[in-house]
């Protein structure tokens, strides 16, 4: 991995069964960047436009999800602490705003508490604002978000 995540978020579940799955958040200058580390089973066919750092597998077509839904995934279900995943889920929920993805963008939001009924994107400023902890990276996320409020607002 990188050194010096700002942020790690290890979740099994999001990963293959037989497997694993580290989130990690890295300062990038100055935006920040979400890696997504698989530790991945050598017999599963690899999913398409992804990298594989070391090991040996079979490249695949198929989309990380579809492997995933159709070979299963981890089963741990410990819950993460709910500001880190907050911090964690509020940068890729704001990608799908500013992709004007707005199903997704909607669809995230609301796995962040946020109703139906708000912007998603003010929404996401109304969730990072519960979060009390983490100082630097709660920082880091308003930056990232300020950028997307700027990228959509300039239509």
């Amino acid at each position: 991995m990188l050194d010096g995540a700002l942020l790690m978020l290890d979740s099994s579940s999001n990963g293959p069964a037989r497997g694993s799955y580290v989130g990690a958040m890295y300062d990038a200058g100055p935006l920040i960047l979400w890696v997504d580390w698989y530790g991945w089973p050598s017999d599963l066919e690899i999913p398409r436009e992804t990298t594989l750092l070391t090991g040996a597998g079979r490249s695949g077509v198929r989309k990380l999800f579809e492997i995933l839904d159709r070979d299963g995934r981890g089963t741990d279900t410990s819950r993460p602490d709910s500001e880190v995943a907050a911090l964690a889920m509020l940068p890729l929920a704001a990608k799908y705003v500013a992709r004007r993805d707005d199903e997704s963008a909607r669809s995230m939001a609301s796995m962040l508490g946020v109703p139906p009924s708000v912007d998603p994107l003010d929404g996401l400023f109304e969730v990072l604002s519960a979060v009390s902890g983490h100082a630097p990276i709660r920082e880091r996320v308003r930056q990232y978000l300020d950028v997307v409020r700027l990228f959509v607002r300039d239509d």
